[in-house]
């Protein structure tokens, strides 16, 4: 058995887990759609994941619309 590594604290002690910030309004915009997902019903997650990832799908794109391979 292993035991948790110190230097990542439990989210359910600190409650919400910090979103980060990107500095892309694009992404940040998606990541902070995330924010309270752990609350909500598992059956939930897989919608709001794919939509997440959907926005960050377009947002990598964005920055690179030469690299449509």
């Amino acid at each position: 058995m292993t035991e948790p590594q110190a230097e990542q604290p439990d989210q359910h002690e600190q409650g919400q887990a910090q979103v980060p910030v990107t500095g892309e309004s694009q992404v940040d915009r998606a990541l902070e759609s995330l924010q309270g997902i752990e609350s909500q019903p598992l059956a939930d997650h897989h919608d709001r994941l794919a939509r997440v990832h959907e926005e960050l799908h377009a947002a990598l794109n964005a920055e690179n619309p030469a690299s449509d391979n």
